[in-house]
């Protein structure tokens, strides 16, 4: 996984809501989608899409609640009030506040 050293690298970086996104799943989940909603770890929840083309949006194979990366971290790091981010630059902007929000949680626990 890509670690940046500034805000300016990761503008420079991720160019795309997709690429964004997938690296807040990376970041966040590693190498599976982890359903919020009964905590399966799984390389095979179904993938949505819209029009022929995956946004994002799993569906848990086993308890069948949708889900998205974007939600969850909002909730686990941000709290609820920050759901308004889904427009690309507002996005960044998100991705910029969770990198800062994680090496902050980092330095509190060295």
């Amino acid at each position: 996984m890509t670690s940046f050293r500034s805000i300016i690298e990761m503008i420079d970086t991720l160019h795309t809501e997709d690429e964004c996104r997938e690296y807040l799943e990376t970041l966040l989940w590693g190498d599976a989608p982890v359903c919020p909603h009964c905590g399966t770890v799984d390389k095979e929840h179904w993938l949505l899409t819209s029009f022929g083309r995956f946004k994002g949006q799993y569906k848990c194979r086993y308890c069948k609640c949708k889900f998205n990366v974007r939600d969850e971290a909002t909730t686990k790091l941000l709290g609820s009030s920050a759901i308004w981010i889904c427009v690309y630059q507002k996005f960044l902007l998100y991705l910029w506040i969770v990198k800062l929000k994680i090496h902050q949680s980092k330095k509190q626990k060295d």
